[in-house]
């Protein structure tokens, strides 16, 4: 597992144990390939890294976040490499992408069944604002066969408590959010611990049904 996770987090965010589903591998001068391969656990040799976060943060630099896809409990390393206003994108170091608007997944590339885009200002703006209120969503994809869709959903954004955050080098209080959305198809429940400046530093979310969610959580801003 990923040493130093705060189960506070895991709990504001409503994910059972998820202190010990975290694993993942360090940054050590391997190449990127290998250390991409252990990361997801591929390759011969794979097996449980037990790496700690203090470990990663000294021997990288720039803001990184950790990111679990909660169906496989497979966890990659992040890095930011784009920010132009309130979006930016993270990248993983075997290519995998994921683009943010003030921190609400808009895109992935690079994981199957991508997710091209999204509309949701109304939602970014209650979000980060920490504001109740009615929100839509449209989410357009691209699935294996090189078909696009698209699904849309009615959503809810409610107010939490506030919440301790503390993950790697941030240690601070957050507020949260918790964004209920429901299609003729599909619901679900995206939560998000937001900082006083508006900036999602913990969440999980909802990307496709076959991925299903995943908890972002910064670990360097």
């Amino acid at each position: 597992m990923i040493r130093g996770l705060s189960l506070v987090f895991c709990a504001a965010i409503g994910l059972a144990g998820c202190g010990t589903l975290y694993e993942t591998g360090s940054a050590t001068g391997e190449s990127n390939d290998g250390f991409a391969n252990r990361l997801l656990g591929r390759g011969k040799d794979a097996g449980p890294q037990q790496v700690d976060v203090q470990k990663i943060l000294t021997e990288t630099t720039g803001p990184l976040a950790i990111l679990s896809q909660e169906q496989t409990q497979v966890t990659i390393l992040l890095r930011k490499i784009a920010q132009n206003g309130g979006h930016s994108t993270y990248v993983s170091d075997d290519g995998q992408s994921l683009s943010f608007r003030r921190g609400i997944i808009t895109a992935t590339r690079g994981g199957g069944n991508d997710l091209m885009a999204t509309e949701m200002e109304s939602s970014v703006a209650l979000i980060s604002s920490k504001r109740e209120g009615k929100s839509n969503r449209r989410m357009h994809y691209l699935n294996g066969e090189g078909e696009r869709f698209s699904l849309s959903f009615d959503c809810e954004v409610l107010r939490g408590k506030r919440e301790p955050f503390v993950s790697g080098l941030i240690s601070t209080t957050t507020q949260l959010m918790v964004e209920q959305c429901r299609s003729d198809q599909y619901e679900f429940a995206n939560t998000y611990l937001i900082s006083s400046d508006g900036q999602v530093l913990g969440s999980r979310q909802w990307i496709n049904p076959q991925v299903g969610s995943v908890v972002f959580q910064m670990i360097r801003r």
